[in-house]
């Protein structure tokens, strides 16, 4: 199988870098399939080659990295780089899931160190897929956003998170994470037959996505699978314990 790779930096040294590291055999399943020097035309680019690999740079223009990186509707490949002058941006591009986070300027050996790692993440995640047989279509969820319809299992959704008018739906596989234009009551209709509980206003949960449950002086506190801490709002909690097995 073959990687698509996008490079969005304004660097132009990190598209000769790459371009240098592809050359080896090593990473011949990754073909170069464009780059963007900002991010509006970024945008563009990634809804157009929807690249399985994504080499983000912090060149974009003043703070645009940060806010790009703190924007819900923002949704990376399901393998991502970052390229950075600084280590400032480490705790948002783990946030958003980045494999990898490397100073500028690049080394080659910490690319193709990266990019390795990238194919190991999509190979792994091809594997598991590949294991698996395909849930009725019943138990799958059409999902409509600016990026594109995507077809998920909603066993593979972990949890759905509004905010300012947004939900983002959190997801294990290929698709991490889906940003839609809809409120969490309007998802929440389409999962409500399933095992999903609505535990806060922001907040809908998958119980098989719980990997622990934590009482605080505040309340509940959900842990899940993608590593998220969820509050459970008070009016909800006697909700969530009678959908939790108990003696």
């Amino acid at each position: 199988m073959i990687y698509s790779l996008v490079i969005l930096d304004a660097d132009l040294r990190t598209r000769a870098v790459c371009e240098q590291v592809l050359k080896s055999k090593l990473l011949s399943k990754i073909r170069f399939a464009g780059l963007a020097t900002d991010v509006t035309s970024g945008k563009k680019l990634l809804a157009k080659t929807k690249p399985d690999i994504l080499i983000l740079g912090d060149d974009l223009g003043k703070a645009s990295l940060s806010t790009l990186l703190a924007d819900p509707k923002f949704v990376p490949t399901p393998s991502m780089i970052i390229a950075a002058n600084s280590t400032k941006y480490s705790m948002a591009a783990l946030k958003k899931g980045a494999v990898d986070y490397l100073l500028k300027p690049l080394a080659h050996d910490m690319l193709e160190e990266g990019l390795m790692k990238s194919l190991e993440k999509l190979s792994q995640t091809n594997a598991v897929v590949g294991e698996k047989s395909l849930p009725p279509i019943d138990q799958r969820l059409l999902i409509k956003n600016a990026n594109g319809t995507f077809l998920v299992s909603k066993a593979a959704i972990i949890r759905c998170q509004s905010e300012e008018g947004y939900t983002t739906i959190f997801c294990q596989g290929k698709y991490p994470s889906l940003v839609l234009s809809k409120t969490l009551k309007s998802v929440e209709t389409q999962l409500k037959e399933d095992r999903f509980v609505r535990v806060h206003q922001s907040h809908l949960v998958n119980l098989d996505a719980i990997v622990d449950l934590e009482t605080e002086s505040r309340g509940i506190v959900l842990e899940m699978l993608d590593g998220a801490r969820i509050p459970v709002a008070h009016r909800r909690r006697s909700l969530l314990l009678s959908k939790l097995p108990s003696i």
